[in-house]
């Protein structure tokens, strides 16, 4: 359908909730655009996203199984019930059926069958992978994600979060020497950071992290320190200043497997 501007900009208002994390308030603008325009293509998928974020999993699965019925989106939408799964495993209280872990990756795989360009379920499946210490294989994805990124800061993302599981997969004897001058670019800065945690020199660290967070937005170093090198080093009270609920101890689901 031909989207009119009143349209479109009920369509920007949504992802503006999304983006700047108002979550619940996105879901219900798209409750009200869907009785206006039904037609318009992706609003379950956006709608399932938006209720995942409000921590609404039946919902979230409801609207992306609706996704996945009107075929769009469809390697999103599969992204979307692999997080849900991921939650509910980590959840004592849900009655788990079979392997979840093995659903989890099937569906992540379903997502790239449905979307080889999508580098979603790539990150995804990668995260799960590191923190099952299955490193290779992540590298291997995170590579794959990597030529899957168009956008600049989403590609540096992924670049530092390759060196940093470069750096996970050596041992404490084999981690480069801390630099009295390090370089000024953030994945430098970083990897100066968890090498540093590595080594117990959590005043470097401090100081590594402290220049990183300068030189980034707050959005994007909060994205950065959820990379799973950090995730040992989270509960440090060294290191509350930055891993604070919003960054690190809000983690996703897949990463918490």
């Amino acid at each position: 359908m031909n989207l009119t501007p009143e349209i479109e900009q009920a369509i920007d208002g949504v992802l503006l909730d999304l983006q700047e994390g108002r979550a619940k308030e996105a879901l219900e603008k798209i409750k009200l655009l869907q009785g206006r325009a039904p037609r318009v293509a992706s609003l379950s998928s956006i709608a399932a996203n938006a209720a995942l974020l409000s921590k609404n999993l039946d919902v979230a699965e409801e609207y992306s199984l609706e996704s996945l019925k009107e075929r769009q989106s469809a390697s999103d939408a599969l992204v979307i019930q692999a997080v849900i799964e991921a939650v509910r495993l980590s959840d004592k209280n849900y009655t788990k059926i079979g392997d979840m872990r093995v659903r989890i990756e099937t569906l992540l795989r379903e997502s790239m069958a449905a979307d080889p360009t999508n580098a979603r379920p790539y990150l995804e499946l990668a995260a799960v992978n590191r923190f099952s210490n299955r490193f290779e294989e992540a590298l291997a994805l995170l590579k794959s994600a990597q030529l899957r990124q168009s956008v600049d800061m989403d590609t540096s993302v992924t670049e530092t979060a390759i060196a940093l599981l470069q750096l996970q997969m050596l041992t404490d004897e084999d981690l480069p020497k801390l630099s009295e001058n390090p370089g000024g670019d953030l994945q430098s800065l970083l990897c100066e950071a968890y090498t540093a945690m590595r080594l117990s020199d959590n005043t470097v660290a401090v100081s590594r992290l402290s220049q990183a967070r300068e030189r980034v937005s707050a959005k994007v170093f909060t994205k950065l320190l959820k990379d799973p090198a950090f995730s040992p080093y989270a509960k440090n009270k060294a290191f509350d200043d930055f891993f604070d609920s919003h960054s690190h101890r809000g983690k996703t689901a897949m990463q918490k497997e």
